[in-house]
C-alpha cells in the first residue's frame, strides 16, 4: 500500500504544478497529464482491488470527449481538456460527480473573482493591478485542480489501508 500512497502523493504534487503553472503561464505543460495517468496506473496496480480500472477508463474516456469538444468550441484550453481527462481516471465513475461538482462551483468562485478583479481594473484611476490579456483570462486549472485534489483525499483511505 506504500506504493498506492506513492501514486496518489505524487499525482497530488502533478496537479499542484498544473495550477501553479496555468496561474502564471496560462498553460499547462502537456508531462502533467501524463504524470498524473502514470500515478493512477502505479495506484491501480499497488491496490488492484482498491481501483475499478474499467470504470476509470470509461469515466477517462467521457471526461476527453466532452471536454475535447469544449476544446474545439474553445471553451477551455487543450491542456485544462487534457488535465481533466487525466483526473477522470482517477475519479473514475464512483467520484465522477465530486470531481464535477468541485471542479464547476471551484471555477464559478473563480469567476467572480476574476470578475471582480477586472472591475477593480476598469475603475482603478492608473495602472497597477495588472494590465494584458493573461489579466483578461481565466486559469480554469485551479478549479480543476480542487477537484482532482478532492478525488485524490477519496482515495487517501484505500491507501492508507
Amino acid at each position: 500500500m506504500e506504493l498506492a500512497l506513492l501514486g496518489i502523493v505524487a499525482t497530488a504534487l502533478a496537479v499542484l504544478w498544473a495550477a501553479v503553472s496555468d496561474v502564471t503561464n496560462r498553460t499547462i505543460p502537456n508531462p502533467i497529464p501524463v504524470l498524473i495517468a502514470a500515478g493512477f496506473a502505479v495506484t491501480a496496480l499497488a491496490a488492484p482491488s482498491a481501483v475499478n480500472v474499467a470504470a476509470a477508463l470509461v469515466a477517462g474516456a467521457g471526461v476527453l470527449a466532452v471536454t475535447a469538444g469544449m476544446f474545439g468550441l474553445h471553451w477551455i484550453g487543450g491542456g485544462d481538456a487534457k488535465l481533466m481527462a487525466s483526473l477522470g481516471l482517477w475519479s473514475g465513475l464512483e467520484m465522477l460527480p465530486l470531481f464535477l461538482v468541485v471542479t464547476a462551483v471551484t471555477g464559478g468562485m473563480l469567476g467572480i473573482v476574476i470578475w471582480l478583479w477586472r472591475l477593480a481594473r476598469r475603475l482603478s484611476p492608473g495602472p497597477g493591478l495588472g494590465d494584458g490579456d493573461a489579466a483578461d483570462t481565466v486559469p480554469y486549472g485551479v478549479a480543476i485542480a480542487c477537484g482532482g485534489l478532492a478525488v485524490l483525499a477519496g482515495h487517501l483511505d484505500t491507501a492508507l489501508v
